[in-house]
């Protein structure tokens, strides 16, 4: 019998991102160098795997859900990644010709050509293994914080979803909300299970949202100072982190239990260094708690080596997989080393 996404979720555990790989082209396609790096990931303890895939990239005409050597490499990363033991999730991601969505007939035609044809390629992978998520970050004509932009947003994933329907009644689907995914914009755009593909009956269905905040201290640009000046750090991050899981949970009990991912979180930053602070340690590993113990699968977000919010460190072939200052052990809750530069930089231990 087919798993419901609640039962999926309950045992999912935690998972991290594949990004910059069949997103962007910075780190290498080729199935055996993903799969060295998914060993690394599987043997580190995480159980599942976002994998991001633009399929119609910014310039391309052609969307290449049609090019046969592209849909091998997801396939092939999809492959090893089931072979590993993972459970995975499989979306659309940076689509820009999606920006300038209107819902016209054209565009809803294209993007239900996509998530059909995504559908009809994976259609035999077994339904526990793998999932799809129609959109990352809704953005664009769907980014502001209007009822127009919202109902765009519902448009598209109910087009999405109708069209993997046609092909599996039981694929497990998430969507995002509107405002790039953001978890504080979910409640607007779905208030009422009505809203949901499905009405809400589907029992196959997920909101996925991301939660990069407060972007003062998460974003590159931001700093470990945001806390750090305050009075109490620890408190101030625990608060924080205590205020984005009471709103998933609020989404949750408004959508009649409909399962929550916390689909990417993270911090980057600028200086690198700044990375390895107890600060950010301590919000790597309170976060992704505070979301398993909510029944809120969490899969941090890694853009590996030489980005702003690298997780792990490998070179181009894979021969070694590193995990930066472990903060993939303080994600996974079993971290155990104190952070040499942080306590070179003078900043305390957070307890």
């Amino acid at each position: 019998m087919a798993v419901t996404a609640a039962e999926l979720f309950a045992t999912l555990g935690t998972g991290i991102n594949l990004g910059n790989t069949l997103d962007t082209a910075q780190h290498s396609r080729d199935t055996s160098v993903i799969t060295r790096r998914l060993t690394a990931l599987r043997e580190k303890g995480f159980r599942h795997v976002r994998i991001p895939v633009t399929w119609q990239p910014m310039g391309c005409s052609t969307n290449r859900v049609n090019s046969p050597s592209f849909v091998a490499m997801v396939e092939g990363a999809v492959a090893a990644a089931i072979e590993l033991g993972f459970t995975v999730i499989l979306n659309a991601h940076h689509e820009a010709w999606l920006t300038a969505y209107d819902a016209s007939p054209a565009m809803n035609a294209a993007f239900a050509d996509l998530w059909r044809k995504i559908s009809l390629h994976f259609k035999s992978v077994p339904q526990d293994k793998l999932l799809f998520e129609l959109l990352n970050e809704p953005q664009g004509t769907m980014c502001p914080c209007t009822p127009a932009a919202q109902q765009l947003t519902r448009t598209l994933n109910a087009t999405g979803y109708n069209a993997v329907r046609a092909v599996s009644p039981t694929r497990i689907i998430l969507i995002q909300p509107n405002n790039l995914g953001d978890a504080w914009a979910a409640r607007a755009t779905y208030r009422t299970p009505s809203l949901l593909p499905g009405q809400g009956k589907d029992k196959y269905l997920a909101v996925s949202v991301h939660s990069y905040g407060p972007p003062q201290f998460a974003l590159p640009s931001g700093s470990n100072a945001y806390f750090l000046n305050m009075a109490d750090p620890e408190a101030a991050v625990c608060k924080h982190v205590k205020t984005l899981i009471a709103e998933l949970l609020k989404l949750r009990l408004a959508l009649g239990s409909t399962p929550v991912h916390l689909g990417e979180f993270g911090i980057g930053r600028e200086n690198f260094a700044d990375r390895d602070a107890p600060i950010v340690h301590l919000y790597y590993r309170t976060i992704a708690k505070a979301a398993r113990d909510a029944c809120i699968p969490p899969t941090v977000w890694d853009d590996g080596t030489g980005n702003d919010f690298e997780i792990t460190n490998f070179d181009r072939d894979a021969t070694f997989v590193n995990f930066t200052f472990d903060l993939a052990g303080e994600v996974l809750g079993t971290a155990t080393t104190p952070q040499s530069a942080a306590r070179a930089s003078g900043i305390p231990t957070l307890k």
